[in-house]
């Protein structure tokens, strides 16, 4: 049998095991002692020049020849740490498998585990939830308006924060975010923005080519949403609060539904997170938006005298808005479709086949107001009464909102006023003051080149904490 005997640390040779000699041994002759290194005083180099003399053994066995002083761990020493190293390997490879399904194993068991923190032991490069906003963006924008929320209700969850998802009307959710541990009404901050989309879009392209995010929602609004989550998160204030609304491109039930149902503090402020260009807004315009419907006789078309032509109908009223002149303003210090009363007829529905003269038809019209709602709604209603078989409905309204301006924010940054309608109006509590902040450009939303550029994508979460910062300086 082979006998390994550990060398000390011998005129400056470091510790290792040396296979100083092999012999056949019997189990009766077998003792502690056995091949002892000779001389332990000698030096490195004598001990190397002696390598093939016999080593004499204790017990009385005699000299036998020495194999040769091999440097190194012996052959089965190697394959038994070759074996130990491959399974330690695999071991790693089944806890880092592990560690990357862990929260979609929490997830299959249920969207509402207990709050988690994230595992230990996960490795750098786990991203199912990460931490940039450019990633989290990446993220969030090809997913359904329901899987955005279990998907942000998770990445809160992970990071400690306590969120809990809200049904609004419609079969939607709103998400609040809090610090562990807070209470909405501690609240002085509140952060929002909405993650429902308008359809349709260009071709989705995460890639980053051209330094772009490409695809709807990219700018409105969900990489604001994700730079809201960075936000809310790294501070995990108990000042500071976040809810992400749906129904903002459509009804605003979210807000409306938020901001009753949670005790929200009267004297809170509400950032809004909508396209800025990351300048500070000064105001907002008001909307109305509006359905008017006809009603009509169907009959065949080759008979049109037999009945009446709703699309007709609306068309005549539809002329005759386009036709009138609405309310415009004197100012021009900015941009000028800030100063104007603006209409558009976003959607005409009607008729059920050509063959058939249609017995009802209904389009939707939304004016941007830089004014109260009243003055334009009055004059539409007396437009229609004058045509026979048409009727006006009321869908929302809101009149111009003025906005809070951060002076140390605006300073840096500058001040905007844009022209499109915000979730603020819609907010149904008292609040103290409301500020209008976001990164990318509302002149590419609602288009087929929309997108937003990462640069100031990745800067907005930093934006976004300087402005809640400067707010509670306010509030000491």
């Amino acid at each position: 049998m082979k006998l390994m005997i550990p060398a000390q640390k011998i005129a400056g040779a470091p510790w290792q095991t040396y296979h100083i000699a092999s012999r056949n041994v019997s189990d009766s002759d077998h003792c502690p002692g056995h091949n002892v290194i000779r001389n332990a005083q000698n030096t490195w180099e004598q001990k190397s020049a002696n390598r093939n003399k016999a080593v004499p053994c204790t017990h009385g066995g005699g000299n036998e020849d020495a194999e040769s002083f091999k440097m190194g761990p012996p052959k089965k020493v190697t394959m038994r740490v070759a074996t130990i190293s491959l399974m330690w390997s695999l071991l790693g490879a089944v806890l880092a498998f592990i560690a990357m399904r862990w929260t979609r194993v929490s997830t299959w068991l249920s969207d509402e585990f207990p709050e988690a923190t994230r595992p230990r032991f996960l490795p750098q490069f786990y991203d199912e939830y990460p931490n940039d906003v450019v990633n989290l963006t990446r993220k969030l924008v090809p997913q359904s308006e329901e899987e955005v929320a279990h998907y942000a209700l998770r990445w809160l969850r992970t990071r400690n924060m306590s969120a809990s998802l809200h049904p609004v009307p419609g079969a939607r959710y709103n998400l609040l975010a809090l610090a562990k541990g807070a209470s909405v009404s501690e609240a002085q901050v509140l952060l929002s923005t909405h993650f429902d989309l308008v359809p349709g879009g260009p071709t989705l392209d995460l890639s980053g080519k051209d330094g772009k995010l490409v695809g709807r929602g990219t700018v409105d609004a969900r990489g604001i949403m994700a730079a809201m989550m960075v936000t809310v998160a790294q501070m995990a204030d108990h000042r500071v609060a976040a809810v992400f609304v749906s129904g903002e491109e459509t009804d605003h039930a979210g807000m409306r539904e938020a901001s009753s149902a949670f005790e929200i503090a009267s004297s809170v402020t509400l950032i809004n997170g909508e396209p800025t260009e990351s300048r500070v807004a000064k105001s907002q315009k008001g909307m109305l938006k509006l359905k008017i419907v006809a009603d009509g006789v169907a009959c065949h078309s080759g008979y049109p005298h037999l009945g009446r032509s709703a699309i007709d109908l609306l068309l005549n009223v539809l002329g005759r808005l386009r036709e009138t002149e609405w309310p415009r303003s004197a100012k021009r210090d900015g941009s000028a479709v800030a100063y104007e009363t603006t209409m558009n007829i976003g959607r005409i529905e009607g008729g059920e086949a050509p063959n058939i003269v249609p017995a009802r038809a209904e389009a939707t019209v939304v004016f941007r107001l830089i004014g109260e709602p009243a003055q334009v709604l009055q004059k539409v209603e007396q437009i229609v009464s004058e045509v026979e078989g048409t009727s006006v409905e009321l869908l929302t309204q809101n009149p111009p909102i003025s906005f809070f301006v951060p002076t140390k924010t605006a300073k840096r940054l500058g001040i905007v006023e844009v022209a499109y309608n915000t979730d603020v109006a819609h907010f149904a509590r008292e609040y103290k003051r409301a500020v209008l902040f976001g990164a990318g450009s509302i002149e590419v939303a609602h288009t087929n080149q929309e997108s937003i550029d990462i640069r100031e994508l990745e800067a907005l979460p930093t934006l976004y904490t300087e402005i809640v910062e400067e707010i509670l300086e306010l509030e000491q």
